[in-house]
């Protein structure tokens, strides 16, 4: 039976997630039961463009948005967050081998939501160090949690730059939770990223994986994680 939210009315409903690889663009009818939603979180590898491009109209209020495994680019992008500035919280962690949001989606995420507090790029592998140029450049004194991760194996992926991390980290002042996977298939290779003293005296919540889940950094998180609890 096919599943139907036309008729269905929730006036007062603030918060939605919709998960699963079932969803699809004859599911928007969900994003129609109230104008009120402020907190958007859809798992949708099967949306398409289309349905992508009506979540400003049906759900101009929000302040959460959650992509995870869309099919987006910089151009949705920059169409999302021009309609919806007021989002704090943005989710647009890709699938493996992501290769449709570049630099120049990021520069109009940050450029445009000017009170970004949370952000996610996990799983986007068309990003480089101007990425995170970008977002210290228009984040650095909102930015409270961030999410991203670099890879390199069998001649594909990207890597993020030691120094870029590091400029990165010590302008972003404010930021308390901290998700950073580095992952490349040669054993001995050592990406000579340091979390800063002063990143790592304000943090809270700390995540690392792969080559920075290193013993360099396990002294300095000894050393200066004097804030840490998770």
């Amino acid at each position: 039976e096919k599943l139907s939210f036309d008729e269905g009315s929730l006036p007062k409903l603030r918060a939605l997630a919709i998960m699963g690889d079932s969803f699809k663009h004859e599911h928007i009818g969900a994003l129609q039961m109230s104008k009120n939603i402020r907190r958007l979180h859809i798992y949708g590898p099967k949306i398409n463009e289309s349905t992508l491009r009506q979540i400003p109209l049906l759900c101009p209020y929000l302040t959460s948005l959650g992509l995870t495994h869309a099919p987006l680019n910089d151009d949705i992008l920059t169409q999302l967050t021009m309609s919806c500035r007021q989002i704090l919280h943005l989710d647009i962690s890709g699938a493996a081998n992501n290769q449709g949001i570049s630099d120049a989606g990021i520069l109009a995420v940050v450029q445009n939501l000017k009170g970004l507090q949370n952000l996610n790029i996990m799983d986007n592998n068309n990003l480089t160090d101007a990425t995170l140029v970008h977002i210290y450049t228009y984040c650095a004194n909102n930015l409270k949690t961030l999410h991203l991760n670099c890879w390199i194996g069998d001649g594909e992926g990207h890597l993020y730059g030691a120094d870029a991390v590091h400029r990165l980290l010590t302008r972003c002042t404010v930021l308390h939770t901290l998700s950073f996977e580095y992952w490349h298939q040669e054993d001995g290779f050592h990406p000579h990223i340091i979390l800063p003293a002063s990143t790592l005296s304000n943090l809270t919540t700390l995540v690392l994986r792969g080559k920075v889940a290193c013993s360099d950094n396990l002294v300095a998180i000894s050393t200066h994680g004097v804030q840490l609890q998770v």
